[in-house]
């Protein structure tokens, strides 16, 4: 844990930019009592150091005075595990606090510009349970099963991003992180957005895959060749979505760990996109992006497409 902290912060603090190398950071984890959220941990001390080597050592040393090639951002991503306990955090007030140091571009601050926003599920995700004493909130239950969805369960359904609203708070916590990078500085948050599988009625047992059946519905197989259209219309549908809510999406990938289920076994929600089929969604989808953006009375939806994520 300390490892990835260290490195987070060290990355968060050399940028292209002219920024002076930080002393310290204060440092937030995870609450061992399950009524609080995060609590303040001691600061990491950040030092710039020289080691001697040798065949079997190798050092890495961090020269922020030394500029090389540029890089688009530093971030983490909203799933359903951090957005709950970010937002859990309002009971104890740290909410603003938390989020200001994540995303704030003070000297104590990471100054985080680049987050991932899951469509659907991903693997951290928990079963909710509804507080009772206050209905805004939601548990975890830790006996439950991971709460695997999608936004289309079947293709009758009208697509609903209701989930990520009301059992994990996603929406609050990513208008929260907006809120804070467009008072803080002129820099905006770059949102991208990755699916971990198409809904499960797009898809079907992959035979080059036998280790790692549809389980749940979301744990692997293969799209349905005839239902690519059918995906390209659900990731366009999504996007509008949160762009109605005020949210829009610098990028988006075609799926998340794309085909990972041949490569090992997983239980997590993922599934297998053949090249060929994977051309021809980024054809629909630029194809349902562009008639979206020829009516002039919109604000255009912008969003990039990455592969191989």
């Amino acid at each position: 844990m300390k490892k990835g902290l260290l490195i987070v912060l060290l990355l968060a603090s050399s940028t292209c930019k002219a920024i002076p190398f930080y002393s310290s950071k204060v440092v937030y984890v995870k609450a061992n009592d399950p009524q609080l959220s995060f609590v303040t941990a001691s600061p990491i001390k950040i030092t710039q150091y020289k080691e001697k080597t040798d065949d079997n050592v190798k050092t890495f040393t961090l020269d922020p005075n030394q500029h090389a090639q540029q890089y688009l951002g530093v971030g983490s991503s909203f799933e359903e595990a951090s957005d709950w306990n970010l937002y859990a955090s309002k009971k104890t007030g740290k909410f603003e606090e938390i989020f200001k140091k994540l995303f704030s571009n003070g000297e104590q601050d990471f100054n985080w510009n680049l987050m991932r926003v899951t469509f659907g599920t991903s693997d951290y995700t928990p079963r909710a349970t509804q507080d009772h004493n206050d209905p805004t909130l939601y548990h975890v239950d830790p006996n439950g099963q991971p709460y695997y969805y999608s936004y289309a369960d079947n293709g009758v359904h009208t697509l609903n991003v209701g989930p990520d609203q009301l059992e994990f708070k996603k929406i609050d916590c990513i208008k929260e992180a907006m809120r804070v990078k467009k008072y803080s500085h002129e820099e905006s948050l770059l949102l991208f957005a990755s699916a971990w599988s198409p809904p499960a009625y797009m898809k079907i047992d992959d035979a080059l895959n036998i280790s790692t059946p549809i389980v749940h519905g979301l744990i692997g197989g293969l799209l349905n060749p005839i239902l690519v259209d059918a995906l390209a219309h659900y990731y366009y549908q999504t996007l509008l979505a949160y762009h109605k809510l005020g949210i829009n999406f610098y990028s988006m990938s075609e799926l998340n760990e794309p085909c990972v289920g041949r490569a090992t076994t997983v239980n997590y929600p993922n599934a297998c996109i053949p090249s060929e089929d994977t051309k021809s969604l980024l054809h629909f989808i630029k194809e349902k992006l562009t008639k979206y953006n020829q009516k002039l009375s919109r604000t255009p939806i912008n969003t990039k497409i990455w592969v191989n994520d």
